[in-house]
């Protein structure tokens, strides 16, 4: 009788009904048929997947694993261990395997089965081995682009300013037409395929195609946290820079040259390091990690096998594209039509604004309020300590319970009073007015960021 209702509303309606949570497996295939009869369209189909997809996200499985990370992991039992690990999916049932079918060109196309199962105590394992090869290094590379990108900070506690003849205007205008630079490039590389390399694309490119090569070897569930400690790869660099600068900058004269020259000099050095080496050790699929210089690769077949349908079963729209080519003008106008978006949209370009100014200048108010080049140095760290360990907490918060807008605005809240207390601080004493200004500035750039929980 219910079967009878079902069909006749599908029929109706070219699009797929949602499935509820009541409905058999039987209801749920006979709807997917009726629908496969009736969808012509290419919107249709594309209706379709989505609803396919939110359908068997109802029937998702944990892991047995605490939810935010696998690097922190409780004993399990033998019995968990023993589980069947491979997750219900569209691949399941050929009526809605169809309409998931991976592309010609996949990477990973020669491993994929829809058949192929296995266990816990064969995909934790991986796991592991995954963070020490591939996210151990993703860190290690962001550490060195973010490296260069922020030591102007630095250079600025040894008058580089003055020593080229330049003004705070002149920084401001240089921090601009980075920033604008540096957006362009991010927006116009992936519109390129990733075989058309460039000194300025492999820089411009370089967080969303890591971004993207992530999500090659983790499941959607698995990347929030791991991304937070991504990007508190950023906060540790702006601990290890100033350490590197107290050092480097007493160089101040040896030569004839400034300390901050020699700085320039040091950590350049460092990052062409990573970048060589990073150039050979990052793989380009789960499936290719063979080369000449690494004959037998990082993984056996079995292991290739369980990564790359681990992978496409969470998420079967991976196997859309393969990892040689390009986003397109289509595609791009696609997600900004995507008025769900919007908001995040909006959330990422305003929600560093009230932090930005005070984190540029951070040192150079220090420098003008007495403190000394490596006074500066030295105390521009706390704040970047504090702000990992916010970011980890809030990350963890914001995947436990399942909830972004929520924990959105906290970063919000947070900046709210520390500007309030910026504005109405009255000089009383320098030396109890200096401390005042750090201590407000450091719990200020404390702020736990948002900008991977979204």
């Amino acid at each position: 009788m219910s079967r009878s209702r079902s069909t006749s509303e599908d029929n109706k309606d070219p699009t797929l009904s949602t499935i509820t949570p009541t409905q058999s497996p039987a209801e749920y295939r006979g709807d997917i048929e009726v629908h496969r009869l009736t969808a012509r369209t290419k919107k249709d189909l594309e209706a379709a997947r989505e609803r396919i997809l939110r359908n068997q996200a109802l029937v998702r499985q944990d892991a047995p694993q605490l939810p935010f990370i696998t690097f922190f992991r409780r004993k399990l039992t033998d019995e968990e261990l023993d589980r069947v690990a491979t997750q219900p999916s569209v691949y399941d049932d050929p009526a809605t395997a169809k309409y998931f079918i991976p592309h010609p060109q996949w990477e990973n196309l020669h491993r994929f089965d829809p058949d192929a199962r296995w266990t816990w105590s064969e995909e934790l394992p991986l796991i592991a081995r995954l963070d020490w090869k591939v996210m151990l290094w993703a860190c290690v590379a962001f550490f060195g682009l973010d490296l260069g990108r922020g030591n102007l900070a630095q250079a600025n506690t040894d008058n580089f300013l003055p020593d080229l003849g330049l003004t705070t205007n002149d920084y401001n205008l240089g921090n601009t037409v980075f920033q604008l630079s540096f957006l362009n490039g991010t927006a116009s590389n992936p519109l390129m395929p990733n075989d058309s390399f460039t000194q300025i694309s492999r820089l411009t490119k370089f967080v969303f195609t890591i971004f993207r090569f992530l999500t090659y070897f983790y499941k959607n569930t698995e990347l929030p946290f791991r991304l937070a400690i991504f990007w508190c790869t950023r906060r540790f660099t702006d601990i290890v820079a100033p350490i590197i600068a107290f050092g480097v900058l007493r160089l101040r004269g040896k030569e004839g040259h400034e300390g901050w020259r020699w700085l320039f000099l040091a950590e350049g050095a460092i990052m062409l390091s990573i970048g060589v080496f990073s150039a050979f050790f990052m793989p380009p699929s789960p499936t290719q990690t063979k080369a000449w210089y690494r004959p037998k690769g990082w993984f056996n077949e079995r292991e290739e096998t369980i990564m790359v349908n681990r992978i496409i079963r969470d998420d079967p729209s991976k196997g859309d594209m393969h990892n040689r080519q390009g986003l397109t003008l289509k595609l791009l106008w696609k997600s900004l039509c995507d008025f769900d978006l919007w908001p995040i949209y909006i959330f990422g370009m305003l929600w560093e604004l009230p932090s930005g100014p005070p984190d540029q200048y951070l040192t150079l108010n220090l420098r003008n309020l007495g403190f000394s080049t490596f006074d500066s140095n030295l105390l521009s760290i706390p704040s970047q300590f504090c702000g990992a360990v916010t970011m980890l907490i809030l990350t963890w918060l914001s995947v436990s319970y399942n909830e972004r807008a929520f924990f959105g605005i906290i970063t919000q809240l947070w900046y709210l009073p520390n500007l309030i207390a910026l504005a109405l601080l009255r000089r009383q004493s320098a030396h109890h007015y200096n401390w005042s200004v750090f201590a407000i500035l450091t719990i200020l750039l404390s702020y736990p960021s948002r900008k991977l929980t979204t």
